[in-house]
């Protein structure tokens, strides 16, 4: 490994103790003396300083920076300081995090070799030998755990337009068009998939994906999701997801509901009667009262056959608008959504795009409040890092 610019990343964990935690730090090519061309063939390592007997910690080029795990624990109001190395040229790592693209049906995404996710930009069909009202693209199905079980679900009989993991509003008011993209067997409102762009790494695997949001013939949103899924060394599946919508030619209104935004539809087993479920927010409430209330955080788990439990936890970064949203926690149903306009109605505005950020962890056992404040915290206020020159 060749150290084409000597550089020193000073990482602080902050006021958070960390473990394995993802960090992102604004970097120019030109200080480590390449070009974006030049960037695409080569390895970036960092090297702990200090640490004995230390493993290489690889990072990853993002096109605006570079993204890395920081391994391992680091407590709460300490720095850890690494020397960038770039290799210099055609050695770059084989990927630990892959997206494999389906053309005009899916991505799907997996860590060492696991499945974490797959996202069909592509038009799912009810049926294999007729189309159906609920037939949709647009959406996240499956979910695995990390110990290979499955924990979303789709087409469920008693609401087949609950898919997986999927973003949806349910009222969206533009002029006259009175859109409904959450019950899409209204007729109101369909997902017109446009362009998908993804790609692997050491570091982490994603995609990005733009669709148009149509209702009659009029395109009145336009979605663009970015996903982002880190090789981090845990039993734990981090996935970044942002969503961002925009206003066509007149602004949105998106109606006052108890329900819409970010949803998920747990496996079927989770919708029997008697199924074992437990669920947690952030402000210590569960199933039985967490319906209306606002949350950080949202952890939903059920039993996963004989791999014990597992789940998904939805975390809400704190740039979101009106953070934190209100959830939606159905009482009988295996489902919840965390949506803005529980409250009251939310204009998108001609030229000023809705942004929603979170961070979705698909993880083994039962909610465990300890973990999901730290991964919490990891998102919402990650370490910071500062750039030096070495001596």
């Amino acid at each position: 490994m060749k150290a084409i610019a000597t550089l020193l990343l000073i990482v602080s964990s902050g006021d958070y103790d960390r473990l394995d935690t993802p960090v992102s730090v604004a970097l120019r090519l030109a200080d480590v003396g390449l070009t974006a061309e030049e960037a695409g063939g080569r390895a970036f390592v960092l090297v702990e300083q200090g640490a004995a007997q230390a493993e290489p910690v690889f990072a990853q080029w993002d096109g605006q920076g570079l993204v890395f795990v920081l391994p391992g624990k680091t407590p709460r109001g300490t720095t850890r300081t690494f020397e960038l190395l770039v290799s210099a040229g055609g050695q770059e790592a084989p990927p630990a995090a892959s997206a494999k693209v389906t053309e005009g049906k899916c991505v799907e995404v997996a860590v060492g070799g696991k499945p974490v996710l797959r996202y069909n930009h592509g038009v799912v069909a009810q049926f294999p030998d007729k189309p159906s009202k609920f037939d949709r693209a647009g959406y996240f199905h499956p979910l695995w755990a990390p110990c290979g079980e499955i924990v979303t679900g789709d087409f469920h009989p008693d609401h087949a337009h609950h898919r997986g993991v999927w973003f949806a509003w349910v009222k969206a008011d533009a002029g006259p068009i009175k859109a409904n993209f959450w019950e899409i067997q209204e007729g109101r409102g369909k997902f017109v998939h446009r362009e998908l762009s993804a790609g692997s790494g050491r570091v982490f695997a994603g995609f990005s994906a733009r669709n148009d949001l149509v209702s009659g013939e009029k395109t009145i949103l336009k979605e663009t999701l970015w996903v982002r899924a880190y090789a981090a060394p845990s039993n734990l599946r981090l996935v970044d997801l942002d969503v961002r919508h925009e206003a066509t030619d007149d602004d949105v209104v998106l109606g006052k509901m108890h329900y819409g935004g970010l949803g998920f539809r747990g496996r079927h087993e989770w919708n029997e009667k008697g199924a074992a479920l437990d669920v947690l927010t952030s402000e210590g409430k569960t199933r039985k009262d967490a319906n209306a209330t606002r949350a950080k955080w949202l952890d939903y788990t059920g039993r996963l056959g004989a791999q014990g439990w597992g789940g998904l936890l939805v975390i809400e970064h704190p740039s979101n608008p009106r953070y934190p949203n209100g959830v939606r926690v159905h009482p009988s149903m295996a489902f919840f959504s965390t949506t803005l306009v529980q409250p009251e109605p939310y204009t998108i505005r001609k030229g000023e795009p809705l942004v929603l950020r979170y961070r979705l962890v698909i993880h083994d056992g039962k909610p465990d409040a300890a973990l999901a404040e730290r991964l919490a915290a990891d998102f919402a206020a990650p370490p910071t890092v500062e750039l030096k020159r070495s001596q």
